[in-house]
C-alpha cells in the first residue's frame, strides 16, 4: 500500500514518474493552475484558470471553526459552481 494520497492536484512530473493507481485520485499531470502573478506571490486564479472547479465537493464542510466552507480570505466555496477551486483561493 501507498504511504501517501494525492488526491484532487495537479502534480508536475516527468514522463518517468507514475501519478496513476495506488495513492492516486483526480490527477492532473503537468497543467498549468493559472496563478494570477507567481512573480509578485499572487496566487489567486486567473479568469479561466484550469483549477477552477477541480476541487472535491466532498470538503465543503460546515460546523468547523473557521469553516472549511470558504477559502483563506473568507470567500465562499464554492462560489458559482458545484466544486470549490484547486489550492487555498477560491476564484472572485
Amino acid at each position: 500500500a501507498a504511504d501517501f494520497n494525492f488526491s484532487y492536484c495537479i502534480i508536475k512530473a516527468d514522463n518517468n514518474t507514475p501519478t496513476s493507481g495506488t495513492g492516486f485520485d483526480n490527477i492532473w499531470r503537468n497543467n498549468d493552475p493559472d496563478f494570477k502573478d507567481i512573480y509578485k506571490n499572487d496566487l489567486t486564479l486567473d479568469t479561466l484558470a484550469f483549477a477552477t472547479q477541480k476541487g472535491n465537493p466532498a470538503y465543503i464542510i460546515t460546523g468547523l471553526t473557521p469553516p472549511m466552507e470558504s477559502d483563506i480570505n473568507g470567500n465562499p466555496r464554492p462560489n458559482g459552481g458545484t466544486n470549490p477551486d484547486l489550492g487555498a483561493y477560491e476564484r472572485d
